[in-house]
């Protein structure tokens, strides 16, 4: 699941707390 969230990261500009909530 590291992958695929620094995939996001690098993708979606958002802030991680929006990524960690959604996930």
């Amino acid at each position: 699941m590291r992958t695929q969230s620094a995939d996001f990261s690098g993708v979606w500009p958002l802030p991680r707390r929006k990524y960690i909530i959604l996930y």
